[in-house]
């Protein structure tokens, strides 16, 4: 049983070294006689053939005993063990590509189901057993199928993060800089899935970023309300705060700086970083801001209506009562009923974008109004910026959506008059709006003066698009100007021009820049491959990264600038040569900001725009 034990065990090493040294020692020293020699040689003989039948014992037991272990699932697997990281909530494990790992599906918070729907999000328990991370988890639940993918799998348990790390380790003593990036959607769709993790690695991770993506709750289940104590709402935004609690416990697990995160996000992705900008629930959680056309300041991004349509949506799916009685009961609703009672609504088509879930200020989240919070706030370093057509793809390839939205059976017969008739459903909740939006985007004069559908077309994706995207992204630049917030403005002038042959609208459309960034995401929007393509992509990472890495955004050889109150409305040309001019949309911007306010009430206007206000421009105070 002893000779059993030491093959393999921990004293084998020093069996081993025993033995050398006993036949060493035998053959130093002065010779033996021939009997002498004899005898130590068969003792020498009957030992090794003891060692040998011990070894040859223990090989089939050894074999017996993998197998034993394979079958039960146990392994040793290298490369598997290199792709596992061990974080303050268990192991994850992972897989390489590229140089680079990704670590796909982490639970950041307890599945929001059964009595924890429709409440704020509870940290997710520790494990101990390693965790597969190498798929993507469930997507929210989403309140509009427009663009949810078929792939997709949606779910109430949904709340998944994902990280891309390099697999080296990193070359800054403290951790690689954070990049984390919000979907869009409107608040009502949306996955970190759509935007995978192969484009990511290939742009973001392989120059040195560790990159975050995770889901958050949309529609009824993150943005219902019964407007009170109860149910207060912002769900979503919950979960976006505490999905960057849980970055800066465990980015430095995957080699991450904690103190160095970049937020950054699009349209409904882009106000979420605005909010969580003014929000004291997310101070000391990121360091910098990027906007990508989208601002809390816009009306799809925060509106007391959203108490009208929870309302609404509460009596459709029939939990009437108290607030207290219509939670209870939209808790014990499947999800089914949730979906045939958002398709009973339908979108909002008397709005310039057809959304009816929003964030809105809560007395919790959001503690204040927009303006004292941006007063109150820590001064974030921020980009912030725009596209030069943000409503082009809304009106032309969106029928049936929203209030301004043209089919194209109608493009060719767009007029004046067709014009004027949006104009006057979009102000229709400002007294004497009409008449000056009439004068502004009908009557102004333009570069050319054949004034054909394609001029109407502009004209209407150039009104829509100052409403719900330009001048909300202005007023709160100004704002945060004003307070001492570091700001940098782009404009967004590139566009890939193949299959637009047909499209009576030019510009770059809403999203332009994803495509860039994370590869073709819609049909609709793709991004050139030729040089000017190339170079463009690169303006654009050239800026984002330099600005996520010091804080100090540089495009090739342009320094991008901040705004200041001499200049508040210099922004960077985002182009093929890129850089920078003074007035940025300066008539338009004007019109907003300047001339409305001065002749119709403020606070019907803060229903178009929630930023609103009796200011004029920085640089006229």
């Amino acid at each position: 049983m002893g000779a059993r034990n030491v093959v393999g065990s921990r004293d084998a090493p020093a069996v081993f070294c025993r033995l050398e040294s006993s036949m060493s020692s035998e053959g130093r020293g002065r010779s033996k006689s021939p009997a002498i020699r004899a005898f130590s040689a068969n003792k020498l003989v009957a030992r090794l053939f003891q060692y040998l039948i011990a070894a040859l014992w223990a090989v089939p037991v050894a074999v017996a005993l993998l197998l034993i272990l394979s079958y039960l699932g146990f392994s040793y697997n290298p490369r598997e063990a290199e792709n596992v990281i061990h974080t303050p909530y268990g192991p994850v494990e992972g897989f390489e590509f590229e140089g680079a790992q990704a670590f796909l599906g982490i639970p950041f918070a307890k599945p929001p189901v059964g009595e924890r729907r429709l409440e704020k999000p509870e940290r997710v328990e520790k494990w101990t057993e390693t965790r597969p991370a190498t798929d993507f988890g469930s997507s929210c639940v989403t309140a509009a199928g427009w663009t949810t993918r078929k792939s997709q799998t949606l779910s109430e348990d949904c709340l998944f993060m994902n990280i891309m790390k390099p697999k080296e380790k990193c070359e800054e003593p403290s951790g690689c800089p954070v990049f984390v990036f919000i979907y869009g959607g409107g608040y009502e769709t949306g996955s970190s899935t759509t935007y995978g993790y192969k484009e990511i690695v290939k742009n973001f991770v392989s120059q040195g970023f560790v990159f975050v993506t995770f889901n958050y709750r949309l529609g009824p289940l993150g943005f219902l309300t019964t407007t009170d104590k109860v149910l207060p709402g912002n769900l979503g935004l919950w979960d976006q705060q505490s999905a960057l609690e849980f970055v800066k416990e465990v980015i430095p697990s995957f080699g991450g700086n904690p103190e160095e995160v970049t937020i950054s996000g699009e349209s409904a992705g882009g106000s979420s970083v605005s909010a969580l900008t003014l929000s004291p629930h997310t101070n000391g959680l990121f360091k910098r801001a990027i906007q990508m056309s989208g601002s809390v300041f816009c009306s799809f991004s925060i509106s007391e209506r959203i108490g009208e349509e929870s309302a609404r949506f509460i009596d459709v799916i029939g939990c009437k009562g108290s607030p207290e009685e219509a939670k209870k009961c939209l808790k014990k609703k499947t999800l089914k009923e949730y979906a045939e009672a958002h398709a009973e609504i339908g979108p909002a088509v008397d709005r310039i974008i057809g959304l009816r879930y929003n964030p809105r200020i809560d007395g919790d989240f959001f503690p204040s109004d927009l303006h004292t919070m941006i007063k109150d706030a820590p001064k974030i370093p921020t980009i912030s910026g725009i596209t030069t057509a943000e409503m082009g793809a809304f009106v032309l390839f969106n029928e049936n959506f929203s209030l301004i939205d043209v089919p194209q059976r109608k493009w060719n017969s767009f007029n004046e008059a067709s014009l004027q008739d949006l104009l006057k459903k979009m102000s229709a909740r400002v007294k004497d709006l009409y008449e000056l939006m009439a004068k502004f985007y009908v009557k102004r004069t333009a570069k050319s003066e054949f004034k054909n559908s394609s001029f109407y077309l502009t004209r209407l994706v150039e009104a829509g698009g100052d409403i719900t995207f330009n001048v909300p992204m202005f007023q709160e630049a100004l704002e945060k100007l004003e307070n001492g917030w570091p700001v940098h403005l782009y404009l967004e002038v590139f566009y890939n021009k193949n299959g637009r042959e047909n499209v009576p609208v030019e510009g770059a459309f809403h999203g332009n820049e994803l495509t860039y960034l994370f590869g073709r995401l819609w049909k609709i929007i793709d991004s050139a491959k030729d040089d000017d393509g190339i170079r463009f992509k690169k303006n654009v990472f050239d800026g984002f990264l330099s600005f996520a890495r010091t804080g100090k955004p540089i495009v090739g050889n342009v320094s991008w600038a901040p705004i200041t109150p001499q200049k508040p409305d210099r922004f960077l040309k985002l182009d093929v040569e890129s850089h920078m001019e003074d007035g940025m949309l300066r008539e338009r911007m004007d019109f907003w900001t300047k001339e409305v306010p001065s002749k119709v009430s403020v606070s019907e206007l803060t229903f178009l725009l929630p930023g609103a206000s009796e200011k004029k421009r920085q640089n006229e105070l």
